[in-house]
């Protein structure tokens, strides 16, 4: 006997010889039925839906495998996401499985089911409405659509073309009982047309991008012909459309006055302006009336006035361009011409614009011809500040004539260089380089110093002191830099070297600037 008991105690020590073993066999032999049929492929995996010795960790594995309704209830949607405390209730307590493969775990009782619970609420004729009507064969209760067309597409008469939300104008008390404010459209309903019914002017059902303009439903009854155009309501309004309310003077920027107030509308509004507004500028009716035909603008309110077309008053002074000199004594049109009725105001002040021809500088001096001419003659009395320009007039410059330097009476980009002038007088040719200021100077051009010791980096000694500058300068230099020449004795004294480069460069050791044949060897 005591062996038998020794044999169980050893099968029993083998089976808890690991914990985990302990647990799955224990759970097995405790499991309290089959699972239903769509758990049953986990019946052999309890570790799926249970946590050894850890009951409280079953509520998340039921969430990580019913993803859905993890959501749910995280966002505080849908059924579970509404059940109070739904974080801590556990599954089991509504969902207890193991059952038979054939149990009802849901418990759902349809004609008791409380759908305020859902994201969904049942209002009018959806309470009477079955369950099978929204939520159809193999979907699940949380797949039902929310949206009105789901369920009703064949009813709608639109045929989506006014979208898909319904309810703006329909409500769950009857489909075909339509509510809707039109008020809260860019088109309110007043006086009659509170009484026109929707059809008048959304004809078969269209309700998009409706015409908002009157002509679109008037146009029969325009007695005008369109020729005052569209803007019906700017003489009529919605309590009739034959009462007329229109008020030039507050409705329009352009008020009535003098004789214009005793003008019929249609004197304005001709047939020429059925497709456009009417012109508020006098040239809109009076074109034919103008004798200067466009040359003096559209601004006749200038000269005349609403009393009388033919009145004129105009006073030039107040305008942008006061007239001074010759100017008071010329006729409008000269300056006010044909050829110049499109040109800017701006324009129109300039000289170029009326001297053009004038201009002998061929437009090189630019459009400000004041700084030079005056009003009261083209060729009088010029006045020029030659010390403003980069060439400022100094010594013998200031009485030389203009025409000396500019020739062909053109001034712009004159050369500034002293041989553009002097290029004759550069008895040089160009050796001593276009720097003639150097040693020359304004007060005149034979007046001339040059100091070679300080001015250069050579200093003359000996008989350097007295050679002539083309000894050494002798090549032309067309460049306003240093004049750059050797150093070196070989560069005048290369025929003088008798020892033909034997002795080097460097000549100064043994001769003296006094003579080159003064021989100084220590």
């Amino acid at each position: 006997m005591n062996c038998l008991y020794r044999k169980i105690l050893m099968a029993l020590l083998c089976l808890v010889s690991s914990a985990s073993l302990q647990a799955s066999l224990w759970e097995k032999l405790v499991m309290p039925g089959d699972l239903i049929q769509l758990h049953a492929e986990y019946e052999q995996d309890c570790d799926k839906c249970h946590q050894s010795f850890d009951q409280e960790s079953q509520i998340k594995l039921c969430r990580d495998c019913h993803e859905d309704v993890d959501k749910d209830i995280d966002l505080q949607k849908g059924f579970h996401g509404r059940l109070q405390q739904s974080r801590n209730l556990e599954c089991r307590n509504c969902h207890s499985d193991h059952k038979g493969r054939d149990a009802d775990i849901v418990g759902l009782i349809k004609p008791a089911f409380d759908h305020r619970k859902t994201d969904f609420e049942l209002t009018g004729k959806h309470q009477k409405a079955s369950c099978d009507s929204c939520h159809l064969k193999d979907k699940k209760y949380r797949e039902a659509q929310k949206g009105c067309v789901a369920c009703h597409e064949n009813d709608d008469i639109h045929q989506k073309t006014l979208g898909e939300k319904c309810q703006d104008c329909h409500k769950t008390d009857g489909w075909k009982k339509s509510e809707f404010d039109h008020d809260k459209t860019e088109f309110v309903l007043k006086d009659k047309h509170q009484d026109v019914s929707c059809s008048a002017c959304h004809p078969d059902q269209h309700y998009k991008e409706t015409p908002k303009i009157c002509h679109s439903c008037h146009q029969l009854q325009d007695v005008h012909g369109g020729i005052y155009g569209n803007e019906c309501e700017s003489c009529h309004n919605e309590k009739g459309w034959d009462e007329v309310v229109r008020d030039h003077a507050s409705d329009t920027k352009f008020v009535l006055k003098g004789k214009h107030k005793t003008t019929k509308c249609h004197a304005c509004h001709t047939d020429k302006t059925r497709d456009k507004k009417p012109l508020k500028v006098c040239s809109g009716c009076h074109l034919s009336d103008d004798i200067h035909q466009g040359s003096q603008g559209n601004k006749c309110q200038d000269c005349h006035n609403e009393k009388s077309w033919h009145k004129e008053d105009f006073d030039h002074s107040k305008s942008d361009f006061k007239l001074s000199g010759r100017h008071k004594e010329i006729g409008c049109h000269a300056c006010h011409t044909e050829k110049k009725r499109n040109n800017k105001e701006s324009e129109l002040r300039t000289c170029k614009n009326c001297h053009q021809e004038d201009d002998f500088h061929h437009g090189q001096q630019g459009d400000q011809c004041g700084s030079c001419h005056n009003t009261q003659a083209w060729n009088q009395k010029l006045n020029f500040d030659h010390d403003l320009t980069r060439f400022p007039l100094v010594g013998l410059h200031a009485v030389t004539s203009c025409d000396t330097c500019h020739v062909d009476l053109t001034y712009a980009g004159t050369d500034t260089g002293c041989l553009s002038c002097h290029q004759h007088d550069d008895l040089h040719e160009l050796t001593m380089g276009e720097d003639c200021t150097a040693c020359h100077n304004p007060n005149g051009w034979e007046r001339w110093s040059f100091d070679h010791d300080k001015q250069t980096e050579y200093e003359l000694k000996g008989q350097h002191t007295e050679a002539a500058c083309s000894a050494c300068h002798n090549t032309a230099v067309t460049s306003l830099s240093k004049i750059k020449l050797s150093h070196k004795c070989q560069g005048c004294h290369l025929t003088d070297d008798l020892h033909r480069g034997s002795y080097g460069n460097a000549c100064e050791r043994c001769h003296q600037p006094s003579s080159f044949s003064d021989i100084n060897i220590k």
